[in-house]
Formats: structure tokens, C-alpha cells, sequence
């Protein structure tokens, strides 16, 4: 039910939008979520009181996963994701519960234009920054009444997740509205799913990074840093091959600067 009408609800957003590319969508098969559960334990991550060694059956399961349903929204460039998460945050068939974004640490190119679309200073984002070892996380509530005024939600919270890997896009957590004429009252279809966005080239960067270097042959840790350090450079490089083709797509004309 959730999987065959996200097909079709954003697919046809694909269409009527010139900023999106594809979309595509999964249910995450059963070994992953096992082993997805696993890594929760074996961490000791235990997210909103939620103790993961007491997780049952499958409803507990659902109760604390968010992503059993998923889809993957591609873009055109890494510009067009800011304006598209407003965009989303006012589809009236849904509500986004929780937005996080994901940024280099040493080389950003998305969370500067989301902060400016959202119109929340830097200034204000700087005062809330916390260190983490490998990672920086900023996190921080907006009033998305701001932008659609008959939004059933009035905050949303963001989180902005600073890597040192190269990995860049933006995770939604989406719920349907269990009241709408809209689902055909389908059993099923009111569980939460995870939307991710990515451009076109990290796309491909963060589908190539993940066969190698997660799902890849087992290798040497120090072969493995090495290679991840690789991906992390090679993500920079791609991230301003992808500013240069935007600039040939749009080009800013005389008139435009003046």
C-alpha cells in the first residue's frame, strides 16, 4: 500500500517539477532490519527512551524504525533541495515530522542555503553548534506556519549533521494523514516513511561510496580509512564540477547582476 502510492504521488511530483529527476522507492528486507537492530544494541543507541533490547515483534519494530518504507527523491543540483524541502513541508496529503540534513564539515554546500531559505541566521546556528568527534550537529525548530500557514504542524525540527565523509543530502521522516480522502483509506498506509533527497552526481557518488567501502569485500582497516579518505576528496571535487554545471545551466546575465 505505502510503497505502490509513493510511486505514484511522487512520481507525478517528477513530473510537474523541473527540479526533480527521479524517484524511486523500497521496503527494507527483512535481514537488514534484523541487522539494523543488531548495530542498535551491539551501540548501545538508545534514541527518545526508547530501549531497543526490549524490541519483540514487529509493531515494537515499527514503532522505532522509521525507514521499513523508504524513497529516494533525486535532484538536479544540491541548489534545488532547500526550496524542495519547503515545498514538501506543505504537501497537504502528509506532514513532515523531522527533517535532517546532511553536510561536509570542511566543505558545506547545503546547510548554508537551507539556513537562508528558512531565515535563520548563521549567527544563530553557530551559538548552537555542539563538537563531536568526527561530526557536528546543529539542531533547531521552525515555524513552518511561516510558509504554509494551513499546515496542520506548526514546528518542524531540523537537524544538520556536519561529516567528514562527503556525504551530503537531506532525510525526511514523512507521516500520512490518516484522515484524508486522499489515501482511499488503504489499511496500512499510515505508518511513517523516510524520504532522502540527493542531487544527480551525489547520487552517484553516495551509491559507488557504499558498495566499497560498507557493503563492499572486507579489507584492512587501514586500506578501508584510506579509501574513505579517497571518497571524502573525490565528493569536494564532485560538489564543484556540479557548481560549474549549474552555472552553464544557469547562467547569471548582465542583467541579472546590475
Amino acid at each position: 500500500g505505502m510503497k505502490c502510492w509513493l510511486d505514484g504521488a511522487f512520481q507525478q511530483m517528477v513530473a510537474n517539477r523541473s527540479d526533480m529527476y527521479s524517484f524511486n522507492s523500497r521496503v527494507k528486507r527483512v535481514e537488514n532490519l534484523l541487522r539494523k537492530l543488531d548495530e542498535k544494541i551491539d551501540s548501545n543507541m538508545l534514541t527518545d527512551d526508547l530501549d531497543w533490547t526490549e524490541v519483540d515483534n514487529y509493531d515494537d519494530l515499527k514503532l522505532n524504525i522509521d525507514d521499513i518504507v523508504g524513497g529516494r527523491l533525486i535532484t538536479f543540483f544540491v541548489k534545488d533541495i532547500p526550496d524542495l524541502m519547503i515545498y514538501l513541508t506543505g504537501f497537504k496529503h502528509f506532514c513532515v515530522r523531522e527533517i535532517t540534513i546532511h553536510d561536509m564539515l570542511n566543505k558545506p554546500v547545503l546547510y548554508q542555503d537551507t539556513i537562508k531559505k528558512l531565515n535563520i541566521t548563521n549567527e544563530v546556528c553557530s551559538n548552537i553548534l555542539t563538537s563531536f568527534p568526527e561530526k557536528q550537529r546543529i539542531q533547531f525548530d521552525v515555524n513552518i506556519k511561516e510558509f504554509h500557514p494551513g499546515c496542520i504542524v506548526e514546528q518542524i525540527p531540523y537537524e544538520i549533521r556536519l561529516n567528514t565523509n562527503g556525504y551530503v543530502g537531506a532525510h525526511l521522516i514523512i507521516q500520512p494523514l490518516p484522515d484524508d480522502d486522499y489515501w482511499n483509506n488503504e489499511p496500512g498506509l499510515h505508518d511513517k516513511f523516510e524520504l532522502q533527497i540527493r542531487s544527480l552526481i551525489h547520487e552517484a557518488w553516495s551509491e559507488i561510496q557504499h558498495k566499497v567501502i560498507y557493503k563492499g569485500e572486507r579489507m584492512p582497516e587501514d586500506v578501508k580509512l584510506a579509501r574513505a579518505s579517497q571518497f571524502t576528496t573525490l565528493s569536494s571535487i564532485l560538489s564543484s564540477c556540479e557548481d560549474g554545471l549549474y552555472d552553464a545551466a544557469y547562467p547569471i546575465s548582465d542583467s541579472d547582476e546590475t
